[in-house]
């Protein structure tokens, strides 16, 4: 028996785990997820704080390869 505040649902894996790939950017890392219609920021890996402010760099964005 478990006694939790947290909903179930989020306490169950996933039944397939989406694969993920880095990629080294100007000042960190990110960790991204294939899609059909790119690729889809995951997370940020940097120690430069500013670079969390930048947009392109947002958990959920597609993410698009400027070079």
């Amino acid at each position: 028996m478990l006694y939790t505040v947290v909903p179930i649902e989020l306490l169950s894996y996933p039944a397939e785990e989406a694969k993920t790939e880095f990629k080294n950017i100007t000042g960190g890392m990110l960790e991204m997820c294939k899609q059909d219609d790119g690729y889809k920021v995951v997370r940020l890996i940097s120690t430069d704080p500013k670079m969390y402010l930048d947009d392109q760099y947002s958990p959920g964005r597609t993410y698009q390869d400027r070079h």
